[in-house]
């Protein structure tokens, strides 16, 4: 059961000692209202966006939140994103529901389970077969980890 709505967190309010991100702030995310997600949260999904990033990474991030926007999403549906040169965003980010991952988003229903969803902007098979890197692999971690740290995420995560 969730605890309420609160408004999108601020991964700029949870100062960690891990590598900065680009907040939401940062990168133009519109202010939302979405459930609250209380934590620690044990599942944690890793997805792709299917689609070919530019070297641009907030106009990138503007872009799949408009996408979002127009599928009648309240934001972007992850709660942090990466790139494969490593760098690091916050999407709904920590203790909001997010939209990536249907039956997983919130713990409401029976049987449901809420979950954090993490993204890499990148197109990881054919037609475009980007490369997985070392650097997109290490800000996932780094993003798993900190979550971990700061209560969000169990450390028996899966």
């Amino acid at each position: 059961m969730t605890s309420g709505r609160v408004e999108g967190t601020r991964a700029g309010t949870d100062r960690s000692p891990f590598v900065e991100m680009l907040t939401a702030a940062q990168w133009g995310r519109a202010p939302f209202t979405a459930d609250a997600m209380p934590g620690p949260i044990r599942d944690v999904f890793v997805h792709h966006t299917a689609s070919v990033p530019s070297s641009d990474f907030a106009a990138d991030l503007r872009r799949l939140d408009q996408m979002a926007h127009a599928e009648g999403y309240a934001s972007i549906e992850y709660h942090f994103l990466h790139t494969a040169s490593g760098e690091r965003a916050e999407g709904r980010g920590w203790g909001v529901e997010g939209g990536a991952t249907l039956g997983w988003n919130d713990d409401d229903a029976p049987g449901a389970r809420a979950s954090y969803g993490v993204c890499a902007l990148g197109y990881f098979h054919p037609p475009h077969d980007h490369q997985v890197t070392g650097q997109l692999v290490d800000a996932i971690a780094t993003t798993i980890a900190e979550g971990i740290v700061a209560g969000h995420i169990a450390r028996d995560c899966t």
